[in-house]
Parts: structure tokens; sequence; C-alpha cells
């Protein structure tokens, strides 16, 4: 995030908007790992530019990621969220742990697919 634009935190009022998109996001993220697994357990079965396209959308989604952990420290220190918005906001925490995983565990596997088409 050097050299970029500082991103525009939303207001506490937002936490419900946002906590779809990372229950979204999850959930997607979820999903194409075990579309890659299944790639990956198949050889042959994503072609060069998929693979290609696989790691170049996750590898800008993981640089995006930061910016929901800048939301929640925002909502946290800024915000004086109530007990139940607190509630909320550790549990997307932890959806974000998840999806930063995930992330990384779809980069590793698109990796490995494409190292092994190249053999």
């Amino acid at each position: 995030m050097n050299n970029q634009r500082q991103p525009n935190l939303q207001p506490l009022a937002a936490l419900q908007v946002i906590a779809e998109v990372i229950d979204g996001q999850i959930k997607t993220l979820e999903d194409q790992c075990i579309a890659l697994q299944q790639a990956h357990d198949q050889p042959g079965s994503m072609d060069d530019r998929t693979i290609e396209h696989v790691l170049r959308v996750f590898a800008e989604t993981k640089q995006l990621m930061p910016v929901y952990d800048l939301q929640l420290e925002y909502w946290r220190e800024k915000c004086s969220p109530s007990a139940d918005q607190h509630q909320e906001i550790d549990r997307l925490a932890i959806q974000i742990a998840k999806s930063h995983s995930a992330i990384e565990l779809i980069l590793a596997l698109a990796t490995k697919i494409k190292a092994e088409t190249i053999l």
C-alpha cells in the first residue's frame, strides 16, 4: 500500500454492509480453494491463461486485504463501538484472517498447478 491513496474508511454505520461483503468474500475464497484443489487433482484441467488469471486476480486481492484490517482498526480506535458492534468487529477480524489464509492457499495452489503444467 506504499505510494497509494489512503483508503476511504467507512463510518460505523456501514458495519453491516461491510460485514456482508467480508462474509461473501470468504465464501467465494473457500469455493475457489475447492475448485483449485479439484483442478490440482486433475492435471491438465486448467489452461495456462486461466492459471495466470487466478494468480493475477488473487495477487491483487492480497494487496487490497490490508484495507479491511485498517477499517476494523479504525472502528475499534476511533468510533466507540457498542458491545454488539465490538463483537461483530471481532467476528469480522476472524473472517479477515480466514480470507488472508485462503488467499495464500489459492496462490500456492495456482503456483503449484502452473509449475506442474510446465513439467
